[in-house]
């Protein structure tokens, strides 16, 4: 890989594990421990709590410790890794008995055009930033199956950060003829603007409206906060999707996770 390329995969990455660590920091509670190039990431949220092992490691025996002083016996966590770190991680992996649940590609898109596509038929996008909208964000986000009473301390501390000024980023709401029916977040670090969260309701896919949130937030990246890429994990129903706007794989993570024992 071209040195070009190593550093903006490495702001990539860097984006990817801030984004997880902010949650952490601002949920009461929430730990961060990182030991031998490793980040262990644990707000306490399902789906939050994070081992991100994207550097080659030191000491096996070190990270595994941090893994077990963090999470102790339980299952809630993964551990991230990618082609090039899988390999190393091997022992910590069978120790641990983990199994990988998914491939997951890392996408970027750089430069970031000046401008979007038009948004499809009656959908308005709506920049995010007072409590109450919050929720409704959240709301709409729960269609990813998590749980809202998992999701409102996300919310909350995301709110928190917009009116301290702490959080860099932007959170988007689409309506369809008023009705909340998407999402998008922008978490930016450095100069990537690293887009999450995006969804959209079953009943409303295959419109375009997907790909306009990202859209919003990857180009509010570049006119607010100068950012020179935008960078996001794909699914495989939003990898065409991407693909399709000029997003290109950059690394494949892969996530694995301790299964619970059989009863």
């Amino acid at each position: 890989m071209a040195g070009a390329q190593e550093s903006l995969l490495k702001d990539c990455h860097t984006n990817f594990v801030r984004t997880f660590e902010s949650v952490a920091n601002g949920i009461p509670g929430g730990k961060i421990e990182r030991v031998e190039g490793v980040s262990i990431v644990s707000p306490g949220l399902p789906g939050f709590d994070m081992v991100f092992a994207l550097d080659l490691p030191g000491s096996l025996k070190r990270v595994s410790e941090a893994i077990e002083r963090n999470y102790g016996d339980t299952t809630r966590w993964s551990l991230v890794t990618t082609q090039e770190t899988s390999e190393a991680f091997t022992p910590l992996i069978r120790e641990l008995g983990l199994e990988k649940v998914r491939d997951e590609p890392g996408m970027v898109l750089d430069p970031i055009p000046d401008w979007y596509t038009l948004l499809p038929r009656d959908l308005v996008i709506h920049r995010v930033t007072e409590q109450e909208e919050m929720r409704a964000f959240v709301k709409a986000g729960g269609m990813f199956g998590m749980a809202i009473e998992t999701l409102e301390p996300l919310a909350d501390t995301v709110a928190s950060g917009i009116r301290n000024g702490t959080f860099r980023g932007g959170c988007y709401l689409g309506y369809h003829s008023g009705r909340p029916v998407a999402t998008s977040m922008r978490c930016t670090f450095g100069m990537i603007a690293g887009v999450y969260f995006v969804t959209t309701l079953p009943e409303f896919r295959n419109r375009g409206i997907g790909g306009a949130m990202t859209w919003r937030a990857a180009v509010d990246g570049k006119r607010e906060e100068g950012c020179v890429a935008s960078f996001l994990q794909a699914s495989d129903m939003g990898r065409p999707v991407y693909e399709r706007m000029g997003y290109r794989i950059i690394v494949n993570y892969q996530v694995w996770r301790k299964q619970a024992a059989k009863s």
